[in-house]
């Protein structure tokens, strides 16, 4: 039983509490907080969830891997660039956050290979964006960092989790284009054997 003298429905105590928050409440984190059982809690949020996509408004509450939180809907996204200022992603720096979704954790040089060309200044400019992250370091000479995505990039591109991201076959129509970049995402050509991990190692440290 809530024992907080609040008069009011627990759907609405936890809306308020995901709307007030800063990061995204997981089940358990709300449920500590208004001294409800979890499964209630859970409910609450499910029913919240539904309401906002039933209603078609601008924002709606939905799951992310953290737990839930309140995310603007995808259509809106020209209307905040123009309040915000926000640049949008080249085509190249999408190119190379979508190398890194798939095939992370990827050092600097990996990623190059992939890609065919220098890709320094688009990696830093994510990093710079918070939609990558420095997620270790790879075993070997000059132990280069390691790149993955971050929450950020799920609630930029609408997804609860990894496991949300679209197959690679759904890209690409061409089966010979197809091939050759599931060969290489999955290392067939191995980026050690080309010798591009002592030439980057050092500059990768610095990123």
């Amino acid at each position: 039983m809530n024992s907080l003298p609040l008069n009011l429905p627990l759907r609405s105590q936890v809306e308020a509490l995901v709307f007030a928050a800063p990061t995204p409440m997981s089940v358990d984190a709300l449920a500590e907080a208004l001294e409800v059982d979890t499964h209630d809690v859970a409910q609450a949020c499910e029913s919240l969830a539904t309401e906002y996509q039933q209603r078609s408004g601008g924002f709606v509450f939905c799951r992310t891997s953290k737990g839930f939180q309140f995310q603007t809907i995808a259509a809106v996204s020209p209307l905040l660039q123009r309040v915000k200022r926000v640049r949008p992603l080249s085509r190249a720096a999408l190119e190379t956050l979508s190398i890194v979704a798939y095939r992370q954790p990827l050092t600097r040089a990996e990623i190059e290979h992939i890609r065919g060309v220098e890709s320094g200044n688009l990696v830093r400019s994510l990093l710079d964006r918070g939609l990558l992250a420095c997620v270790g370091k790879k075993d070997g000479v000059g132990k280069p960092l390691l790149f993955g995505t971050t929450d950020e990039f799920l609630k930029v591109f609408g997804l609860r989790g990894l496991e949300d991201l679209p197959p690679l076959s759904s890209f690409q129509d061409k089966k010979e284009i197809l091939q050759a970049a599931e060969e290489k995402i999955t290392h067939k050509f191995k980026v050690d054997d080309l010798g591009l991990e002592d030439s980057h190692a050092s500059e990768e440290a610095t990123v």
